[in-house]
């Protein structure tokens, strides 16, 4: 598995209804309860508001991310790029995106190359990070950053709550003490060496699910002040709703802080997607803590992706729909 909160519009609401109105409201929602497995949105609608629509796609490629946006008639403004500890690319990505006036949904994961394998090292620990072994590489990317001319969202060690990065709670003796520690870490390191760098830092963990408890994210989280905000990884593999999706994740994080909630890193595959994507722009219409989503159209073979969340023909029309019920906004 491999992204600033827009100024929310209210939207006036019918003064009360008369009792006969009510009751037959009612009559109506136990109906549809009862008729359906699907969970419901909040019966109380949140006043209208504009999201971001942001694109990941393999290498960055900012030809692609204009090509999709043409295909469904709305502009990405937001593009997803990942870098590690030693990343050669980070400036000149940045420079593309600019270029394409796409705001940098940047994803910092705490890993290199070893030299000895020539892939990703699974050893490289949190533990090992808090030594300041990194902080060179660390620096150097720092400065790479600051080289965008306008702000970046940056989301360090992602999905920690998981089991799959060397960064994961539980792998390589981690702990939620070290995970807080280095996030706090790098992030000074970030504000010393690269003072002029306008970033959002955001706490990502993955979705939640019977084996990560909401619970492990107040353990994990670094702290409002040095978390600007609170995002997810969130895919969906056939059935379901973005309501089962994202529902009890947002709830957990929207009750760690007040900043605004990104869907960071989200996909879709199986075959209820069209429905799925459809009924996205109700969920992010519905949902106010929720200000802009990043879709990964990526496969196991592009990016090897766990699901086939790439936009097919069939898909845009059912996406293109629910971007024209939510804005977008601008990042």
């Amino acid at each position: 598995m491999r992204a600033d909160d827009p100024t929310a519009t209210g939207r006036r609401r019918r003064p009360a209804v008369r009792w006969a109105a009510a009751i037959l409201t009612g009559l109506v929602a136990l109906a549809v309860l009862g008729g359906s497995s699907r969970p419901s949105p909040d019966p109380t609608p949140a006043p209208w508001h504009p999201v971001f629509f942001g694109l990941d796609v393999p290498n960055a490629r900012t030809s692609t991310v204009a090509s999709v946006g043409e295909r469904l008639g709305t502009r990405p403004t937001v593009a997803g790029l990942f870098i590690r500890y030693d990343s050669t690319w980070t400036a000149s990505a940045l420079r593309q995106l600019a270029a394409a006036r796409l705001t940098p949904f940047v994803t910092l994961e705490p890993w290199h190359v070893s030299a000895r394998t020539g892939t990703p090292d699974p050893t490289d620990s949190l533990a090992e990070l808090l030594t300041g072994r990194f902080d060179a590489a660390l620096a150097r990317q720092a400065r790479a950053l600051a080289s965008s001319p306008g702000p970046i969202y940056l989301r360090f060690a992602h999905e920690m709550n998981g089991d799959w990065y060397p960064w994961s709670m539980g792998k390589n003796g981690n702990t939620p003490q070290e995970y807080v520690a280095a996030w706090r870490h790098v992030h000074a390191l970030f504000a010393r060496v690269a003072p002029a760098l306008r970033v959002r830092w955001v706490f990502a963990p993955a979705a939640l699910g019977p084996t990560r408890p909401a619970a492990d994210l107040a353990r994990l989280y670094p702290g409002r002040d040095v978390v600007d905000a609170l995002g997810l990884t969130g895919y969906e593999h056939g059935g379901t709703s973005p309501w089962s999706t994202f529902g009890p994740t947002v709830d957990a994080l929207s009750a760690l802080g007040p900043q605004p909630v990104l869907l960071a890193e989200i996909g879709v595959d199986g075959a209820g997607k069209a429905t799925w994507l459809r009924e996205l722009g109700g969920y992010l219409r519905g949902t106010a803590r929720v200000r802009g989503f990043v879709y990964f159209d990526t496969t196991p073979a592009t990016t090897g992706a766990t699901g086939d969340y790439a936009l097919g023909r069939d898909d845009l029309p059912a996406l293109r729909a629910a971007l024209r019920e939510v804005g977008p906004a601008s990042p």
